[in-house]
């Protein structure tokens, strides 16, 4: 019940940003250059996932100031209640993945990666929630607008464990940028 409520969340979430983000179609601000490429992709997974839980690589990626903490740790879910600032959210963050390396020991084992795209996108088609696409391969002819990287299940370690941890990534003014984390711990056996 709980995963299903948080698969839930995330495509509320998902849709949200690529309507926030796909806004400025109707407007005539949206372009290609908005569209997140497949070496782009590689990139993130280079620059990025090899220096995590580097506060630089962080602050590098969440700087175009979208960055969203969606989590059920306490400290967290009080940063995004009281709208902390950018640079406090990946201080706490950064410092939860040092502090507690041996639940974030497996942060480079990717269960997935998801390409999330309107249908259609770059031949006209209208955005919708009909459009809205996800695939596990990078699509072509298509306007990726979104990466997830979805890291496997932590190993449980003092009694708990990560059991969901996303990195989402999306394209705004030519520029790559970390959207949001989501990250849930759960408590285990040992």
């Amino acid at each position: 019940m709980e995963f299903q409520k948080i698969a839930s969340i995330r495509a509320i979430i998902a849709m949200t940003m690529l309507v926030l983000s796909t806004a400025g179609v109707a407007h005539g601000f949206w372009s290609t250059a908005d569209c997140i490429t497949k070496e782009e992709s590689m990139a993130i997974r280079r620059a990025f996932f090899s220096k995590l839980p580097n506060t630089e690589a962080f602050a590098a990626y969440a700087g175009n100031g979208r960055f969203k903490i969606f989590t059920n740790v306490a400290a967290g879910a009080a940063l995004e209640t009281e709208v902390a600032s950018l640079e406090k959210e990946i201080s706490w963050l950064s410092n939860l993945m040092k502090n507690h390396s041996r639940l974030f020991s497996d942060i480079s084992q990717f269960k997935s990666v998801k390409f999330t795209y309107v249908r259609g996108r770059l031949r006209g088609a209208r955005v919708s929630v009909d459009n809205l696409q996800s695939s596990t391969r990078f699509p072509k002819n298509e306007c990726v607008e979104q990466v997830s990287y979805d890291i496997s299940e932590g190993v449980c370690a003092k009694a708990q464990k990560v059991n969901i941890l996303t990195f989402d990534f999306t394209k705004e003014k030519n520029k790559v940028g970390l959207a949001g984390v989501e990250l849930y711990i759960y408590p285990c056996d040992e």
